[in-house]
């Protein structure tokens, strides 16, 4: 995930703030500098520390020049139980559905900030929901159709 911030509180120059999904690795530039990190959640930029609190799910912020940066905001509860249901209704398909359905559910976290709307949400958990079952149910009927071919 990526965010670019450019506002008074980073005194007008651009900081981009990227963190790996594989990894956890999180990276920062400052003003197209590349920031030394001192730990994962600890930067230093210049004679200034910058910590990143937080996580995905309870949302993220970033100490920075005595003031603070929301990086992403937390999840509300009902976004938190739409993704259980990704998970839980793509699990109907055994693992390779919940392989899917943890695909999704993390498309559907990194998306569902963006809606303006509790109804547009709503609309995204149903279309990554769909999209993680109908994958979830093609590949085991691919798996079954070539058990059935091979005996």
């Amino acid at each position: 995930m990526k965010k670019t911030i450019n506002n008074d509180k980073t005194r007008n120059k651009e900081l981009v703030y990227s963190e790996n999904f594989f990894t956890g690795k999180k990276t920062i530039t400052y003003d197209d500098e590349r920031i030394e990190s001192l730990d994962n959640k600890t930067f230093k930029v210049g004679e200034e520390v910058l910590k990143v609190e937080g996580n995905v799910l309870r949302g993220q912020k970033m100490s920075i020049f005595g003031g603070s940066v929301e990086l992403y905001r937390g999840l509300y509860a009902y976004e938190i139980v739409f993704t259980i249901l990704i998970l839980a209704l793509t699990s109907l398909f055994g693992l390779i559905g919940f392989v899917f359905g943890a695909i999704f559910a993390y498309c559907y976290i990194a998306t569902c900030r963006n809606a303006k709307t509790a109804f547009l949400n709503t609309l995204m958990f149903i279309g990554y929901a769909l999209l993680g079952m109908g994958l979830g149910f093609l590949a085991i009927f691919a798996f079954n159709g070539f058990a059935i071919l091979i005996i």
